[in-house]
């Protein structure tokens, strides 16, 4: 996930590459990514605000967003 990235240099296409790599990116996401790699830092931005706004809210409750940090590692019960 986006989210525990923390040095992405997405200056270059290449960065897309690694993200496919290192974060799981689909391949329609890594074709978005080095199409508009210029966008990336806002996109790993927003990830990274949302997660942190699911857990705050859900904090106290059962599901607290905790399983959003194992994305793109989810058992296929959980992708379905």
């Amino acid at each position: 996930s986006l989210y525990r990235g923390g040095s992405e240099k997405w200056g270059h296409s290449r960065a897309c590459r690694v993200a496919r790599r290192v974060h799981g990116f689909s391949k329609s996401q890594t074709r978005t990514c080095r199409r508009q790699v210029e966008v990336m830092p806002h996109v790993t931005h927003a990830a990274r605000t949302s997660i942190a706004t699911c857990q705050r809210i859900f904090q106290s409750s059962r599901w607290n967003c905790s399983s959003i940090l194992n994305a793109p590692h989810h058992t296929p019960d959980l992708t379905q």
